[in-house]
């Protein structure tokens, strides 16, 4: 078995721009974020994840170097050239080290034949990269919708990656839209569920019907298509907030198997498995999805900071919480673990802010909400709380 230091490590970034408009970047960095969800399927393969590929795309003098430190070994990168009316795509794979320019290509995007461009820029990374005994793994994960539901979806895709609510209204426009194009398309059913589990996320005590949508459109993507991970990992997250935390394991697990190198998917399932009060595995698989997406977003930080916690390691937390870029969200958890560490004085504080924010925290409420599966990980997040001084 080849061991994951020899597996071939690949970049795709998103497209850097020249004077096109908007609408053909938004579609061509859809484009290359979808190819990049599809080969995450594969084990042959480990893709940098598109949130760490669009950090070191929007790196200019130093991106050579955050290729080498995170030790990709291919890079394909994309750039939108030529006139607004008129803009084309030109992509080329590169290895490295030595910038050796594997593939070329370029593609028009003043009427783009999307569905085409992933299907001819997936088959070239496929030839020089894919095992043989996986390229029908590809074929199981490649399906072409119509081309107008797949237009739509990547607009869609776009918006969902910014999830505000007003663009959570618009993906689920554009989403909809796709699917009265292509009613099966698993990859739009799996996204429209994600916006409701991501509205309720963004709703003070969002409503039930939310995560109730979440989990009809995921389940539509299983029976579609029941060999895919899209609809697995939109009903595992909504059976976590619906309070059926096995089942939401149980989910994941099958998404995660799918799609081993999502790392995602991964970093929902080690937050389900902190929630099933199983800290040491979900600090095994968030270390898996850092790995795969090492500019990594707050939430990574935030499921290690839990599982550490969970585990008793309360410096740790605050170690992972010093790394977030907006710490505040994890106040509560900070003071908790500084609470337990005997630092009043920086509990004490950090209890103060979160009431400038939130004056009505109590914490037995907020253990009635919040799904766990073990009374000793609440006990837990109980002392630490009131020893805190909430």
């Amino acid at each position: 078995m080849r061991t994951i230091s020899r597996i071939p490590r690949l970049a795709l970034l998103p497209p850097a721009s020249g004077s096109t408009d908007d609408m053909a970047t938004i579609l061509a960095s859809s484009l290359i974020e979808d190819i990049t969800l599809g080969f995450s399927a594969l084990h042959s393969l480990r893709v940098i994840a598109p949130y760490s590929a669009a950090q070191i795309g929007r790196q200019s003098g130093d991106q050579t170097t955050l290729l080498e430190r995170y030790d990709i070994n291919y890079v394909l990168e994309s750039r939108l050239i030529g006139p607004r009316e008129d803009p084309t795509l030109v992509t080329q794979l590169i290895s490295l080290p030595g910038s050796k320019i594997l593939w070329a290509e370029h593609f028009s995007f003043a009427k783009p034949d999307l569905a085409r461009y992933k299907r001819e820029i997936s088959q070239e990374i496929a030839r020089i990269f894919v095992a043989k005994v996986e390229h029908h793994e590809l074929a199981r994960i490649y399906f072409e919708p119509s081309p107008v539901a797949y237009h739509r979806y990547l607009v869609g895709l776009q918006y969902l990656d910014r999830p505000t609510l007003p663009n959570l209204t618009h993906a689920r426009k554009e989403l909809k839209a796709a699917l009265r194009h292509s009613a099966d398309f698993v990859p739009a059913l799996g996204s429209l569920a994600r916006t409701y589990s991501k509205e309720w996320r963004l709703t003070p005590r969002g409503g039930h019907q939310l995560l109730k949508s979440a989990e009809d459109f995921a389940e539509r993507a299983i029976s579609a298509r029941n060999d895919l991970s899209d609809g697995y990992r939109e009903l595992g997250v909504a059976k976590l907030f619906l309070g059926s935390i096995d089942s939401s394991v149980e989910s994941l697990e099958i998404a995660e198997t799918l799609s081993p190198h999502n790392a995602d998917i991964i970093a929902d399932h080690a937050d389900t498995l902190v929630h099933f009060s199983r800290p040491g595995l979900a600090l095994e698989k968030i270390q898996r999805a850092i790995d795969l997406n090492p500019i990594n977003p707050d939430v990574y930080l935030w499921i290690a900071a839990r599982a550490n916690y969970a585990l008793n390691q309360f410096q740790t937390v605050l170690d992972y919480i010093g790394r977030m870029t907006d710490p505040r969200q994890a106040d509560g958890l900070a003071a908790a673990s500084w609470a337990m560490l005997g630092n009043q004085d920086e509990a004490r504080a950090l209890v103060g802010r979160v009431r400038e924010n939130n004056p009505a925290f109590d914490v037995d409420e907020w253990l009635s909400l919040v799904p766990v599966k073990e009374r000793w990980h609440k006990d837990l997040y109980r002392e630490g709380l009131k020893k805190a001084g909430f």
